[in-house]
């Protein structure tokens, strides 16, 4: 019984850590009116899948990920277009299709300036993740796949000395506050008067919270 409790006290201090450590892209606790809702999908394990999966979506501007502590919508993840209507939820996380704001360019390499390099990093909203998470960074740089060193991640403490000729290089601080402006939104959401509601197989209809 003592080990259970034990094991139940860390999981609940692991889903509020998880919570506490969440940049100010996004939002706890609040959604929207199921009015705005335009697809709904099951079993989304993180609310950064959640979010790659409305970036995916050209109809989608923002998402709420149920946490599997929602009992009532246990890892869903609904898709917004534009919405308007702000509720509350619980166990919930929301953003924008995207929080990245990097422009390719490099930061130079210091001994004095660099926090940390990580390698194998597939994705640079994993990059920009890890440099949320430490209190020195304020910037990171990112590789693709066509630089070297490739799905490599660089933290660092600043960005004073730039380097405008890598390709497959991009750069941005650690937390975009900033949302998007009504011109991405228009340049990612062409067709979005004529986008018609639809429900795939494996997804879940319309719901009010």
């Amino acid at each position: 019984f003592m080990m259970f409790n034990q094991q139940m006290i860390f999981l609940i201090l692991l889903v509020q850590t998880t919570f506490s450590d969440l940049s100010t892209c996004y939002m706890e606790g609040t959604t929207w009116r199921s009015s705005d809702i335009d697809d709904a999908i099951l079993d989304v394990k993180s609310y950064t899948e959640c979010q790659d999966l409305c970036f995916d979506d050209i109809n989608c501007s923002d998402f709420t990920w149920m946490s599997n502590e929602n009992l009532a919508f246990t890892l869903v993840c609904f898709l917004f277009q534009t919405p308007s209507n702000p509720v509350e939820c619980s166990n919930c996380i929301s953003g924008p299709a995207t929080c990245i704001c990097s422009s390719q360019y490099e930061c130079e390499v210091e001994e004095d300036n660099t926090i940390d390099i990580a390698t194998g990093i597939m994705q640079e909203l994993e990059c920009q993740d890890l440099c949320t998470r430490s209190s020195l960074c304020t910037f990171y740089t990112w590789h693709d796949d066509t630089t070297f060193p490739s799905f490599t991640c660089f933290l660092f403490k600043s960005c004073q000395t730039e380097d405008n000729t890598c390709e497959g290089c991009f750069t941005g601080p650690s937390d975009c506050s900033a949302q998007h402006s009504s011109t991405e939104l228009l340049q990612r959401l062409p067709s979005i008067r004529d986008a018609t509601w639809h429900v795939e197989s494996g997804k879940v209809d319309a719901i009010d919270f």
